[in-house]
């Protein structure tokens, strides 16, 4: 099983996995193996999914299943937080006098991790093989 994450950047996957997703090295990584994708994103994480299924499979991977982790306060309000947050470090509650949620991976999508894994573990397990479900 191999798992392959990227965070969604202007609307697709980000340039450094799209890169390796089209390589040689990621042929050799995902021929004949199951495979899950896991985004990360303020709003727009179809299109990175599909490119990731899309690449993966094309490499020869078997497209087994995916997540995506959406940041809270949509488009405008996580993006302030994300730019709160670098230039400070520190979790604000306001960023230019706008209230701005948690920026980042939080407690809440660690639990979503956790049960996407069991999920599979569990579908894995009962396949005895790299049969996509």
């Amino acid at each position: 099983m191999v798992i392959v994450g990227a965070p969604t950047r202007w609307l697709s996957t980000d340039a450094p996995m799209r890169t390796f997703m089209e390589s040689d090295a990621a042929g050799k990584v995902l021929k004949g193996k199951p495979f899950a994708t896991v985004v990360c994103c303020r709003r727009y994480w179809k299109h990175n999914m599909k490119t990731l299924k899309r690449k993966g499979t094309q490499r020869g991977g078997i497209f087994f299943d995916g997540i995506h982790l959406r940041y809270q306060g949509g488009q405008v309000r996580s993006l302030l937080s994300l730019v709160s947050y670098l230039g400070t470090g520190e979790y604000r509650k306001r960023y230019l006098g706008v209230k701005i949620p948690k920026t980042n991976i939080q407690d809440y999508h660690l639990e979503q991790a956790r049960t996407f894994a069991d999920n599979m573990a569990s579908k894995l397990g009962g396949l005895g093989g790299a049969t996509p479900v």
